[in-house]
């Protein structure tokens, strides 16, 4: 019986060694995270993180914005280029109307030379 009390007590001890080597590790825990939330150099690592994840969402913001940007720039230069074709044949046109005009006017003023001639 004496052996039994010996070997329990032995048991309680180690239990309790483990649980005291359990509170010192949570302590220590504890310690490592005081330190490292004091920590000056982890704290601006994670300062200079945070600023860098903001900075890159505001680039991929504005890269965004400007695409849509170009997009709404090229679908007025097509505007644009199509208001200028449209004004070129109108310009050709006027042209090809006026030179008919002129080649009917000499074809009159000839007419009326040649009727001129042949009256004199």
């Amino acid at each position: 019986m004496k052996n039994n009390n010996v070997s329990q007590a032995k048991s309680n001890e180690k239990d309790n060694n483990i649980s005291n080597n359990a509170i010192d590790q949570n302590e220590g825990d504890e310690e490592y995270e005081d330190d490292f939330e004091n920590d000056v150099y982890l704290i601006e690592l994670h300062k200079r993180l945070t600023s860098m994840k903001k900075e890159r969402k505001k680039a991929q913001q504005d890269e965004v914005l400007l695409q849509n940007r170009l997009n709404l720039l090229k679908g007025e230069e097509e505007k644009t280029w199509k208001k200028i074709d449209t004004a070129r044949k109108k310009n050709e046109d006027k042209l090809n109307v006026l030179q008919r005009q002129e080649e009917q006017l000499k074809m009159k003023q000839e007419v009326k030379l040649i009727f001129n001639n042949i009256l004199v």
